[in-house]
């Protein structure tokens, strides 16, 4: 119903256009947020060096893909690096002391290779690698470097801890594990070199 009191030269109310607004800026937002988060979600690395929570949050779960496989196996090989940095202490007490200071790596190792594990598994059980052969390459060589040497750095870190002084029989225990630690570096660098020149991503 027109307003019959209103002069005719007198300038027209605004349009309120705010609900109009806000739905474009929430639309807006929603679509900036789901993009980032996309972009996330595909670059493990980058995310990892920036805002490692975000990564935590976006594969910390159970692997259901290959960025899930990414974050798991970047973070075991994050472990592992921390666990065979040198150490400064020439006696064994404080080298002793040293390497349980990184206990919170070889928990988190132990983890991660255990949800590798079962992945590996699943995808041994659906005959993945049958067509794949970067898939049969990382079921054949990786799954068992990665699982003998979590294996070992566990049981190494177990003797460490319940020796508090060094003696003969610490060494004879400790040489077998470093051999079977240095085979499973040296498989875990054969497959790298296989990946390579396989073309594997």
């Amino acid at each position: 119903m027109a307003d019959t009191n209103r002069p005719i030269d007198a300038p027209l109310p605004p349009i309120d256009t705010s609900s109009s607004s806000k739905f474009k800026f929430i639309y807006g937002a929603v679509v900036c947020v789901a993009a980032l988060g996309v972009l996330a979600y595909h670059n493990v690395d980058f995310v990892e060096r920036h805002a490692p929570a975000v990564n935590a949050m976006l594969h910390g779960g159970e692997i259901t893909d290959d960025q899930d496989g990414k974050y798991r196996a970047g973070k075991w090989s994050d472990d592992l690096q921390a666990i065979l940095a040198g150490t400064k202490s020439k006696d064994w007490a404080g080298f002793r002391s040293e390497i349980l200071s990184r206990e919170r790596f070889y928990a988190d190792l132990a983890e991660q290779n255990g949800r590798m594990q079962q992945t590996f598994a699943r995808e041994r059980y659906g005959n993945l690698g049958a067509a794949d052969v970067c898939e049969r390459l990382a079921l054949d060589e990786l799954g068992p470097a990665m699982d003998d040497l979590s294996r070992v750095e566990s049981e190494e870190l177990t003797l460490i801890r319940r020796t508090t002084t060094m003696s003969d029989e610490t060494r004879s225990s400790l040489e077998p594990l470093d051999n079977r630690e240095n085979d499973a570096l040296k498989r875990l660098k054969a497959y790298n070199t296989d990946r390579g020149s396989k073309g594997c991503n």
